[in-house]
């Protein structure tokens, strides 16, 4: 019988893997040396206790508590059948570490399948599970590595528990500083609200967030990561602790950001292009119809520009285009939209301006090139003038195509003079 055999002692008392055998009342009866060396406590501190004594702190493998229900003993109890491989860590406060241990446990059963005793074996696995050097491999990896607790999402945001030494380098927070805060602390104004809501929601369903986001570091300089934030999961599937790998793609996005507006910009006067033009005119055009305000919409033409070119070459008449596209920006507002549609045609959108108003801004425009010598590389000076034409919005009634059209079709009216302004009629 069992009892026998643990009346001597002698052999589990040799064994190479530690052995303790609780009652039905999940009360420690026997530890073999190993079991209390292992554990770290001595005879007096186990024997007799109970497997839920608080002078043990039993973790998962994610150092969280493990509830008493997942203690291999109480399985076993419940159960009546044997548990193998269950891995768990115990706490010992005193050295402020973890002992990770591999456990096999079973019941010893009378002849009524009642359970008399549990006899629980494991073994020291700490250092297999330190084979892999992981934390040294994540602290000095070149990505950024942040783990926070799965708490407290939305007042304030969860707290940080982990940074790596590419947090400190990108951030410029310290460890200790980071420590205890949020990630809150890397944003600013210009971080999006959408992005964080996104973030929020995907975090309060456990779930993966994939996407780029706009941060700030400890002095306040802007820069973008490229962010992945991965749930991590105890034993039981419950989302304990939030993993966000990051990596910095600010000079990416300052490379996409320089290609962006070359491709929307007019490469000889820095102003928008036809594409960039008419994509920010329907917009403006959406903005006035929703707010119901007001819009005109202008063609400017410069006159007998054919002839400059036919005269001095293609190289002064790209200068005279620099010196009427500044002209013309200089007499527009911050509001307007100015661009380069054409060889010599330019278009203006003006905003919240009725046509009259509208009359009037684009007079200012047309008399400050009538009325302004345009000095060339050649030292030669040029008078030039250009010719309008102007359509405005009923709200609801338009579209930007057929604004452009009426446009210039009161420019066509405008050429047959010159240097005149002419609304469409």
């Amino acid at each position: 019988m069992l009892n026998d055999t643990l009346n001597t002692g002698l052999l589990l008392d040799k064994l190479p893997i530690g052995i303790t055998v609780l009652n039905p009342d999940l009360e420690i009866e026997y530890a073999n040396p190993l079991a209390l060396k292992i554990m770290g406590l001595k005879e007096n501190q186990t024997i007799g206790k109970l497997v839920s004594d608080p002078q043990w702190l039993l973790v998962d493998r994610f150092n969280e508590p493990l509830p008493l229900e997942k203690y291999p003993a109480v399985q076993v109890l419940h159960n009546k059948s044997a548990i193998d491989n269950f891995e768990f860590g115990i706490y010992n406060p005193e050295k402020k570490e973890y002992t990770w241990l591999l456990s096999n446990a079973y019941p010893d059963l009378n002849k009524h399948g009642e359970v008399t005793q549990i006899i629980v074996s494991f073994t020291n696995v700490s250092n297999q599970k330190e084979a892999i050097p992981f934390e040294q491999i994540v602290h000095n990896a070149n990505d950024i590595v942040v783990v926070t607790k799965a708490e407290k999402l939305r007042n304030g945001g969860p707290e940080i528990i982990y940074v790596n030494k590419a947090f400190s380098t990108l951030t410029k927070y310290s460890e200790e500083e980071a420590l205890g805060n949020t990630p809150r602390m890397l944003q600013g104004p210009k971080t999006s609200s959408e992005m964080r809501e996104k973030i929020y929601q995907h975090l309060c369903k456990g779930e993966q967030v994939v996407d780029e986001i706009y941060n700030y570091d400890k002095h306040g300089n802007e820069y973008w990561i490229d962010l992945n934030i991965v749930p991590l999961k105890n034993s039981y599937g419950k989302v304990t602790h939030f993993a966000a790998i990051e990596r910095d793609i600010t000079e990416r996005k300052h490379h996409e950001h320089n290609l962006t507006e070359m491709a929307m910009t007019d490469a000889l006067t820095g102003l928008a292009n036809r594409r960039s033009f008419y994509g920010k005119a329907k917009l403006a055009l959406y903005e006035v119809i929703k707010q119901k305000s007001s819009l005109c919409l202008a063609v400017v033409d410069i006159d007998y520009f054919k002839k400059v070119n036919d005269t001095y070459g293609h190289d002064i008449g790209d200068e005279v285009l620099v010196k009427i596209a500044e002209l013309m920006n200089n007499n527009t507002r911050d509001t307007d939209v100015l661009g380069r549609i054409g060889g010599e045609e330019f278009a203006i959108i003006l905003k919240n301006l009725t046509k009259e108003n509208g009359m009037k801004r684009l007079e200012i425009i047309r008399r400050s090139i009538e009325s302004t010598s345009i000095t060339l590389s050649t030292g030669n000076s040029l008078s030039l003038s250009v010719s309008i034409g102007f359509t405005d919005i009923i709200p609801e009634s338009k579209n930007i195509d057929e604004m452009v059209k009426q446009a210039d079709l009161a420019l066509y009216q405008a050429k047959e003079g010159r240097n005149r302004t002419v609304y469409y009629s």
